[in-house]
């Protein structure tokens, strides 16, 4: 992702503070980025709990969001940034083809903590941390992928067996353009990612 640009993510409102006599100022905060990655993973993760609700209960069941505190990321700019996803759904009116699965998303259950209090959010770090470094060889050079490897079993999956959309997703889309090594072709291969192209499979089936 270095130098890598989403213009089109860009293309937010300027964020307003404002004063006690009602004027504001304009302060653009650069959170575009974070804010479209942080959306692109709720998509995949209120699409699974859907569907895993649908299949367990019968009816959607709200989703309890909890996301690590760190330097330069602002929960109120994130809420605004789904709250504007929630109207574009509506009118399927957005840049992008894919929504997160409101009937189980509620923006007041989405907050932010730090990590040092919670267990949940150490487990996600090392779950992430143990993918990063077997695939980020630029950042940490060669790495052992057996423990990222070992997560295979745990990753949520299509109806299709396919974990690429729900467990792992790259960015950019295109693979092809990120210049990678065989043994990171292989890491995305075992998590769900098709043929000398790694083409990822699109957007979740309709079938569960």
């Amino acid at each position: 992702m270095i130098g890598h640009r989403n213009r089109r993510c860009e293309e937010r409102y300027a964020w307003r503070n404002y004063n006690d006599d009602g004027s504001y100022e304009v302060s653009p905060r650069n959170t575009y980025y974070q804010n479209f990655v942080l959306k692109v993973l709720l998509e995949r993760v209120s699409d699974w709990c859907f569907r895993r609700s649908i299949l367990d209960f019968g009816e959607p069941r709200r989703m309890d969001v909890t996301i690590a505190q760190r330097g330069g990321f602002y929960i109120s700019d994130f809420k605004t940034t789904l709250e504007i996803d929630r109207m574009r759904s509506a009118s399927e009116s957005g840049v992008l083809p894919y929504y997160l699965k409101w009937p189980v998303v509620d923006v007041g259950l989405i907050r932010d903590a730090p990590a040092a209090n919670s267990a949940g959010l150490q487990l996600a770090d090392i779950v992430s941390g143990a993918y990063s470094r077997a695939i980020d060889e630029r950042r940490f050079g060669s790495c052992n992928g057996q423990y990222a490897m070992q997560l295979g079993r745990r990753m949520a999956r299509s109806a299709y067996g396919d974990v690429a959309g729900y467990g792992v997703t790259g960015l950019p889309w295109n693979l092809l353009r990120a210049n990678l090594s065989e043994d990171q072709k292989s890491m995305f291969r075992q998590f769900g990612y098709k043929g000398e192209k790694l083409v990822r499979p699109g957007p979740p089936s309709s079938e569960w």
